[in-house]
This record gives C-alpha cells, structure tokens and sequence, in this order.
C-alpha cells in the first residue's frame, strides 16, 4: 500500500508534475492491490508548461492571500451545499477526502490509507488512516465516515445526493472496526475512491448537525467567514499532514467583481495568489516579470452541448456534421489565447483510459454532405451561452462563425451568467437547453467520476441526455473491471460509441492557470486543477 504522511501523496496535482512528497499516484485498482501504476492518457498543452512557483527550503510563518471572483450571498460554509469556487477553496483547506486527485485520474490516500475491492469491485473495505485528530482534539473513527456518508453524502440537501445514491448501496454500509469501513455499492465500480474526491464529500464530523459551524481535520481552522467578502483562517498545528501548513495564516478574499479586478490586486501586493486566470490576462502578463504563471494541461473541457433526443439532434448525421465545423486549432488560439488543446469530443483529456488517439478534423464538405442527407441543408440553431468561465462566450460566437462554413445559422443568445444554470434561463435550466455552451471544471477527475455524472442514463447532470441501452452496458462493463488491461479495452469502446454518437462537441480542453506571487513558494499547478487543487497547506512565503 501506498502510504502519504503529509500533502495530498503524489501532491493529487502532481499527478502530471511530480510532487514534492514523492508518493506513488496509483489507479483504484493497484492502489488496493498495490501493484504498479499506469500512465495518464495523452494530450499535451500548446503552450509551453509551468508549475509555477519553485521549490527550496519551506520555512514557517507569514500570511498567504488568496484573490477569488466573487459569488456573494450564495457563498456557503456547508459542505454539502457547496456549488461555487469560494466555497471550493475554504472547503479544501478545512476538511479532508478519503482519497486525493492524483494525476491522470488516479488517487493517493487522505483520510482513507488503504482500500480494498472484492473481486466485482461492488463491495469496498476501506482503513482508515490512525492518529488522525479534529480540529477539536478528539479522534477521526469509521464512525465519522459512516455519519458523512449516511448525513450527509444520502442527504437531499447535498449536491452529491443524486452522484451518492447512484453508486452506493446504503443498506451494506458498515462499521468493521475503530478505523474499517465496508462500502457495497449498487455496481461495480473499479474506480471507486476516485469518485469520492468532489467538492461535496469531505469528511464531517460524526454528529453534525449544524453545518455552518465547520470542524474538520484539514490544515486551517476557520476563524471568521463572510460570504461574498472574506474568510479567514489559522494554521491547525495538530494537522496530520505536518510538517504543513506552513503560513500561520489564510485569507480568502472573495470581494473581486472580475477577473481583471484580482489580477490587479496581485500586481499591487495585495494578494498573493489568484487561482483560473482569464488567459488573455495570462498572456498578457505571462513575462512581465511580477507574477509567475502556473500552466498545465488538465482534463477541464468546454463544449457546445446537444440534447441527443431533441430535434434536429436526434439525427446522429446532424451531430456529425456540427462536430465537423468546428475549427479547434482555431478555437485554442483564439478563444483561449494558445492556453488548452484541441478537444477530440470525448472527455477526459491526461486521465487514465482516455481514448488519446481519436481525432477529427475539421470537413465541412462532408459536414454538408451529411446535413443533405438528414434534410437540413439549411440549418438554423439557438446557442445559449454565458460568461461562466473565461473563454465560454467566445468558444459560441467562434463556433457560430465557423459553422456558417456548412451553411448552418448558429444564433449565439448570452444569457447572464447569474440565471445561466436557474429554471429563469432562457432555453430552460441547466438539463433543458437544446443547444449550449457548457464546462466542466469539477467532476473530471477520473473517467468513472465523469461518466457517472454525465453519461449514462441516470447521470444526475446528463446533460446531453445519452440514454442508450449500448451505451450503458459498455459502461458498467469498463466500470467494473479491476484489470488494468482489459478495462483499458472496455473504455476505449466506451469513447468509440461517445466519438462516433455522443452529443458534446468537445471544441478545447483549457488549461489550468494559475498567477503566484513571486515570493510565494512550494504550492505548484498540476494537471489536478487551480493551484493542485487548492493545496494551500505546500505554500509558503520566501523571505
């Protein structure tokens, strides 16, 4: 077994650049067998790689500050609530997961040291790491585990709910002692723990009942919390990570109105770190010499997305031909100012099992020649849109450009990004838009994490709503094989049905960008996500 006594192991953003701690990144099933591990798929960026900050000798003490966009009064402290970037990055410094994102969409041990499958992956027993203490001195036990899953992760009021109950098996839920756990789960599911790193499944506390008064086990205690403003926190010396957290203490900011806005702030030395910069903004200011960029291709996609059971989409000749419009070279210089790689349509760009060698290219002469055939030579669309992330609203009016190409009339229709994802859309809530601009930024972090969220039939956020029975059972099949080998197979087929059928048009994968500070050190983007996914506990200051 792979053990990691401090960090996230192979720093879970190490999982492209190694990390400092130089644990192992293994696959669910090596990672309980304790074999060796395997390679992240391909996909490289276009522009020239950085982790960012360098490394040298960590010392203590100091404050580190970090810049976020603000999402105001929807901020939350509740765990089970959490649905925005703020909230993401308090999270991720006050609880622990089971398990850590490793690159190429593997995991390392957190709460969880070891985990076993039986043969069909459909029960997992799960040792719990000892000596791990809340941050109110009493002991971290399978009971605490057992409450979060049955509390919190099975509550209707968890963005998880939906995720949770479609993979676990609540009634096999059991203590075996102080620190075992057995899991059943409803299928089998190979890569079992790395769906339990989301934003919604830290650890609680065994009793919690008031949620917006956070004990946890992380490396920062929370002092005060303000939503849409500011939080503050205190390094938790009795951390199990130690010798992190480094700084003494973390401050997020929240109260930046833009991108631009934070950017600025970190030029002026009021913040130290701004995570996801806009990547004009990065370009722009990328050899200025005041910040350091951090830089790494990442499994992050934006899309237009096609409801596949909808007319015109649900002519998979009509799907083809507006995969083949798109310009993804283009769509990467332009849209996202050379930082991503052209998508291919099937998500999970450097995560293991990812089908690297499918590609399309750009035809629109064949786009056409399929449209005749369908009976939409002269197609018109509705594409909503909204400026959720950078890059989102000029992926739309590109696309819209470049179908013209296949005689098709894309109407790009912006909506505010405050009521995008809210039944008040325009085209419908999140699920009902035919046409639209989507991302995925979290979520992403193994293929069986993605698919079980997106694609299949009882996805709680499908959103192309892919419901065929084939599909379904090359999943479930590719799901359960605990063979590294044969499952590679099975999740190729996977992708041929998605490539060949699916309803993304996978236009980019972006990077993940990252401005430090230049005194700030040890913290590194990795393919992970922003900031090794907000692995605040590695930073620290340089005098």
């Amino acid at each position: 077994m792979t053990d990691v006594s401090g960090g996230h192991g192979v720093s879970r953003r190490d999982f492209l650049h190694g990390s400092a701690m130089g644990a192992l990144g293994l696959s669910s099933a090596a990672f309980l067998a304790a074999c060796g591990s395997t390679s992240a798929g391909g996909g490289a960026s276009s522009s020239a790689t950085s982790t960012g900050p360098a490394g040298g000798t960590a010392v203590k003490g100091g404050t580190l500050r970090v810049g976020l966009v603000s999402a105001g009064s929807a901020e939350t402290i509740d765990v089970r609530k959490a649905l925005n970037f703020p909230d993401y990055v308090r999270l991720f410094n006050l609880l622990d997961p089971l398990f850590f994102a490793a690159p190429g969409g593997l995991v390392t041990p957190g709460l969880c040291q070891a985990a076993h499958p039986n043969k069909d992956a459909t029960v997992w027993t799960l040792e719990l790491r000892p000596g791990v203490e809340w941050q109110d001195g009493s002991p971290f036990t399978a009971d605490d585990v057992i409450y979060t899953m049955q509390a919190s992760w099975h509550s209707k009021q968890s963005n998880i709910f939906s995720l949770a109950d479609s993979i676990i098996d609540y009634t096999k839920l059991r203590k075996r002692d102080k620190l075992t756990v057995e899991v059943g789960l409803k299928h089998g599911v190979a890569q079992f723990p790395s769906t339990t790193f989301t934003q919604n499944s830290f650890m609680i506390k065994n009793g919690t009942t008031d949620f917006s008064k956070v004990i946890g086990t992380g490396p920062f205690k929370l002092d005060s919390f303000t939503p849409g403003t500011q939080s503050v926190f205190t390094a938790n010396r009795n951390y199990w990570g130690a010798p992190a957290p480094y700084v003494d203490k973390l401050i997020i900011d929240s109260s930046y109105a833009n991108d631009t806005a934070r950017l600025n702030a970190l030029l002026a030395g009021d913040v130290d770190i701004v995570p996801t910069v806009a990547p004009a903004l990065a370009k722009a200011n990328a050899a200025s010499g005041r910040i350091v960029l951090g830089n790494a291709p990442g499994p992050a996609f934006i899309a237009p997305t096609m409801i596949i059971t909808r007319p015109p989409f649900t002519d998979v000749r009509i799907r083809q031909a507006l995969r083949l419009l798109a310009d993804r070279e283009a769509d990467v210089s332009e849209a996202l100012a050379g930082y991503g790689t052209p998508g291919n349509d099937c998500p999970g760009q450097t995560l293991q099992f990812w089908a690297s060698n499918f590609k399309r290219a750009r035809d629109p002469e064949q786009a056409k020649s399929l449209l005749k055939a369908a009976g939409h030579e002269r197609l018109s669309l509705t594409l909503y849109t909204s400026d959720i992330i950078p890059g989102m609203n000029e992926t739309a009016t590109l696309y819209a450009q470049q179908a013209s190409a296949g005689g098709v009339n894309v109407n790009v229709k912006v909506v505010d990004a405050s009521i995008y994802y809210s039944a008040a859309s325009p085209g419908g809530n999140y699920l009902d838009k035919t046409f639209s601009l989507n991302n995925w930024t979290t979520e992403t972090s193994s293929m069986a994490l993605f698919y079980l969220s997106a694609l299949y039939k009882d996805a709680p956020y499908n959103e192309t709503h892919w419901t065929t029975p084939q599909a379904d059972q090359l999943l479930f099949d590719a799901l359960s094989d605990t063979n590294v080998a044969t499952a590679e197979q099975k999740w190729h087929a996977v992708q041929q049905l998605q490539f060949d059928q699916g309803g993304y048009i996978i236009t980019n994968n972006f990077n993940w960008l990252d401005a430090y500070a230049p005194k700030v050190r040890g913290i590194q983007t990795t393919s992970a996500g922003p900031c090794d996914y907000y692995n605040f506990k590695r930073a620290w200051i340089a005098a």
